[in-house]
């Protein structure tokens, strides 16, 4: 078998059997590949009724992996201590004959189904993946979680450390001691109770709602099962989603987590939310005699995207803090300047105005300081950096911060400039100190 013929199989695509998931080899198919599976995939697994796992591997899969390597390595005379390597932690030391040639020796012993074995609730690429952690050379030394680790993490974490200070402290990556925040918070808090919470959306939160809804019924987004569900037409409105009877099924076609940071409330309160825009949304149906065009336009609240001169102002606010981080921003304080100024009426995704300007200040010095490779300012710097590169711009402009999530070419020159003065002014104080 020439190097061309052994490798096609692992980049081809994945051909589906003709029903069920088990190849003519008897190999569930989702077992072939070490690569992500895509939507026509899930969608058979899940017609059959296979509810593949997610999150962690538990002791009892992780000792079925080992074993797995090991008779794979064994019968196929590999030695043991090529785990990592044949998991693919080498690659990038590799040169192209090397990868080609350890590939196609995998693709002819079937290294990944061999490996997949005995998991099938597990994908290939999840396999190959935790493959990867176990077998990395950093792991080998590592001790195993223990009760004098638990009793240090949790001594940690009652202490107020982050997750980043406790990995340190106790040599243990941040993925791991994230999950066992996790753990430990299912164990000890008590749940959340979901009636506490607002009971009416302001207008800014119920148009992120409709806006993350009318997302998802645009024809490249919707889901295959959902758009079954949805009458036959062109394009679809939140009133035709609304207008399903099965919301309950229909709601679940829809990545409400994603709305979480956003929203600031849990999947459970904002679902609670949306059903009661679901009662407005057929109300407004009946009245206009089934137009969902019409509804969609009654029930949709439509606040304008903040102004260039209204975020110059905000910024301006900002600087009264003289904050050198923006963790150090006073949202209280900045709260009561915005409402003294009155700074308010414009779409801030469901959030107080103050929440929503420092997270939009965030990403924009986020943003310049990639454009402009300076790393040594601090907040109050970047705001005054901002303040001077919007007075480039028609202050009545509404739709200008979709183009400052990414700093064009055009617009780069304008702010070197201003970084640049800004970086003469800075020499020029120093040198004034000195003296």
């Amino acid at each position: 078998m020439s190097s061309d013929e052994g490798c096609r199989p692992l980049r081809a695509k994945v051909l589906l059997p003709a029903r069920g998931v088990l190849t003519e080899d008897g190999i569930p198919f989702y077992h072939l590949i070490r690569y992500a599976l895509k939507r026509n995939h899930l969608q058979r697994v899940k017609q059959c009724g296979i509810e593949l796992k997610i999150g962690q591997f538990s002791n009892e899969e992780n000792n079925l992996l080992k074993r797995n390597w090991e008779r794979y390595a064994t019968a196929n005379n590999v030695d043991c201590s090529r785990a990592y390597e044949f998991a693919g932690g080498y690659s990038r030391e590799m040169d192209g004959d090397e990868r080609i040639n350890l590939l196609v020796f995998q693709n002819k012993t079937n290294f990944v189904p061999a490996m997949c074995e005995g998991l099938n609730d597990r994908t290939g690429r999840q396999v190959i993946s935790r493959m990867l952690i176990m077998y990395h050379p950093g792991e080998k030394n590592r001790p195993e979680w223990n009760d004098e680790l638990e009793e240090q993490f949790e001594k940690l974490y009652a202490e107020g450390c982050s997750s980043r200070a406790i990995s340190i402290r106790l040599q243990r990556s941040k993925a791991e001691v994230d999950y066992r925040i996790n753990l430990l918070r299912r164990r000890t808090e008590k749940p959340c109770d979901f009636d506490g919470y607002d009971t009416e959306l302001t207008d800014s939160a119920r148009q992120v709602l409709y806006g993350f809804v009318t997302k998802w019924l645009l024809p490249r987004n919707c889901p295959s099962e959902l758009e079954e569900m949805l009458p036959e037409k062109e394009t679809w409105n939140v009133a035709d989603f609304a207008l399903l009877q099965d919301q309950e099924k229909a709601i679940s076609y829809l990545p409400w987590l994603s709305l979480t940071w956003k929203m600031l409330r849990p999947v459970p309160v904002i679902k609670k939310f949306w059903l009661k825009e679901v009662e407005r949304l057929r109300a407004a149906c009946e009245r206009f005699d089934g137009d969902t065009e019409k509804a969609t336009d009654a029930c949709m609240p439509k606040l304008p995207l903040i102004s260039v001169g209204e975020y110059r102002r905000a910024l301006s606010l900002f600087l009264e803090q003289k904050p050198m981080f923006p963790s150090r921003i006073d949202i209280e304080q900045l709260q009561k300047r915005i409402e003294e100024e009155n700074l308010v009426g414009y779409c801030t995704n469901g959030l107080i105005e103050g929440e929503f300007l420092k997270r939009m200040l965030c990403g924009h010095i986020v943003n310049f300081r990639h454009a402009t490779r300076v790393v040594n300012f601090n907040c109050v710097d970047w705001i005054t950096v901002l303040i001077e590169y919007l007075t480039h711009l028609d202050g009545s402009l509404r739709k200008w911060h979709y183009s400052m999530k990414k700093c064009r070419e055009r617009k780069i020159p304008k702010v070197t400039f201003t970084v640049n003065l800004m970086k003469q002014k800075c020499l020029i104080k120093v040198a004034m100190m000195i003296q």
